[in-house]
């Protein structure tokens, strides 16, 4: 069983970052929720915890594909190159409303994609990840 401290939203929606951290609160009040509605904020923030020594972290992180600007797969390809600078392992999830079967193709050459997951996330995909189950 997987202790999850620290999770990281990365959606530009509000109702669905709302939406998920109710989720997660319900799921589990100690869980600390940080959200980010800007992709290049969140990667920001993890570049710079990169470079400390004492790096605070997300244990998950949840990112959707769909977002303007800096859409999921740009967020992903700046984001392996900062993550060999890391402490410890982040599992992210792509938590998306897309059902293109290329996105889900593509997010399946992305090794460091843990899994892809249909919006809304759920108490039941929670569960599943902190038993180290699959989510879906």
């Amino acid at each position: 069983m997987r202790n999850i401290l620290n999770i990281m939203l990365i959606d530009d929606d509000p109702i669905n970052n709302l939406i998920s951290r109710e989720t997660i609160r319900h799921f589990d009040p100690a869980i600390n929720v940080v959200e980010y509605d800007k992709p290049d904020e969140a990667l920001e923030y993890l570049t710079t915890q990169s470079k400390q020594r004492t790096q605070n972290l997300p244990d998950v992180i949840f990112l959707d594909l769909n977002m303007p600007l800096i859409n999921g797969w740009s967020f992903l390809d700046e984001y392996k190159h900062i993550l060999q600078f890391f402490n410890t392992d982040i599992e992210l999830f792509l938590l998306t409303s897309s059902i293109n079967h290329k996105d889900i193709q593509k997010a399946q050459s992305f090794p460091i994609i843990t899994h892809y997951i249909s919006k809304p996330l759920t108490i039941r995909v929670l569960e599943k990840i902190k038993n180290d189950q699959a989510p879906y």
